[in-house]
């Protein structure tokens, strides 16, 4: 019986640099190191031993990998700031989840609790948002 086992690659500085610029475009996405590795068809474990051995990539790794969700959080942050209504539920909804989160709490009962003061307070920001009299429609 044959030994199949996998002889490791070893890549020299130029293929290294030139596989990391290749997944550089996936990390900016937003995959994960497995996603992206699979999408460039990549081993996933040799780039995991390039990050163990050097710390300077893994944080531009996790730099890139966070570029879009900075974006997302900047468009979001512009849009509450101009008055948009969505985007406004949506920023409250998951970052002030104690007030302003649709998810309902059930405690031993089939009465969902919340429901009734969250859709006060947000026809309150809504008719506030849209009343033509307030400074930020000026």
């Amino acid at each position: 019986m044959a030994n199949h086992k996998r002889r490791k690659q070893k890549y020299s500085k130029e293929d290294k640099d030139k596989i990391i610029r290749g997944l550089e475009s996936y990390f900016k996405l937003g995959y994960s190191r497995n996603k992206a590795c699979i999408l460039a068809n990549f081993p996933p474990t040799t780039l995991q031993s390039w990050i163990d051995e050097d710390e300077t990539l893994r944080i531009q790794i996790e730099a890139w990998q966070g570029m879009v969700s900075a974006k997302a959080r900047q468009n979001i942050a512009t849009k509450v700031q101009q008055g948009f209504t969505p985007e406004s539920q949506w920023w409250l909804e998951r970052r002030e989840k104690a007030d302003w989160s649709t998810r309902v709490e059930n405690i031993n009962t089939h009465t969902l609790v919340g429901e009734e003061d969250r859709g006060s307070a947000l026809k309150a920001i809504n008719d506030f948002l849209n009343d033509d009299t307030t400074d930020s429609k000026k």
